[in-house]
């Protein structure tokens, strides 16, 4: 109901506004809105009638069949993006640790794409940001960049969690599956798995 009474679907991404004062009685409105990823966007006309639209300097037009058709061809590259990201991210876990069973949770943010990334390293400095006050439990120690981002790896493998933060939005928790035996099955510690799940959403929405 909610995208009906936009008239846009999908949901449009977040829109920006800032106020600058030009002068005693005047201000310049700046908007942003962050480039979207799940193109086309689809509008609602009045009386059930849909189109698409481009922009193409100050003015919009009615998208082309062709335009159309290579949109969506874009979006499901968005879809092999994650999914290429999720099998090597899941080969390397897989490669490290070979002993017990093992899950990996991702949330990704659907502009991770994008090419405006943060420094999140830079921001723990210019910010004073503590991270380990967002993932409660899920990092320990010191905080440390590297290529992608950051990590904690004074709260690695062995202590069966893993978290990584990477630069363009996306958190990964890498987990030991607790696991019990018996009558020749094996059964996984479903709580637990459930509160680190808890506190990755969690941490990730304090976060940004």
């Amino acid at each position: 109901m909610f995208v009906c009474k936009l008239g846009i679907l999908p949901v449009v991404p977040n829109v920006g506004f800032s106020f600058v004062l030009a002068d005693a009685n005047r201000y310049v409105v700046v908007i942003k809105i962050d480039r979207g990823v799940n193109k086309p966007y689809l509008y609602f006309e009045n009386e059930g009638i849909c189109k698409f639209f481009t922009r193409r300097g100050n003015r919009k037009q009615t998208m082309s069949y062709m335009e159309i058709r290579n949109n969506f061809l874009q979006s499901r590259l968005l879809s092999e993006e994650i999914k290429r990201f999720r099998e090597e991210r899941l080969e390397h876990y897989k490669s490290e640790n070979t002993q017990k069973p093992i899950a990996v949770f991702h949330i990704i943010p659907e502009d991770f794409l994008n090419e405006n990334q943060m420094e999140l390293y830079d921001l723990i400095k210019e910010k004073n940001m503590n991270y380990h006050s967002f993932f409660n439990g899920l990092s320990m120690g010191h905080t440390v960049p590297n290529v992608d981002g950051v990590c904690f790896p004074d709260y690695g493998y062995e202590h069966g969690d893993f978290l990584q933060l990477y630069n363009n939005g996306i958190t990964e928790l890498f987990y030991w599956v607790e696991t019990r035996e018996g009558r020749e099955e094996s059964w996984i510690i479903g709580v637990k798995l459930l509160e680190k799940v808890d506190a990755l959403i969690d941490g990730t929405m304090k976060f940004y």
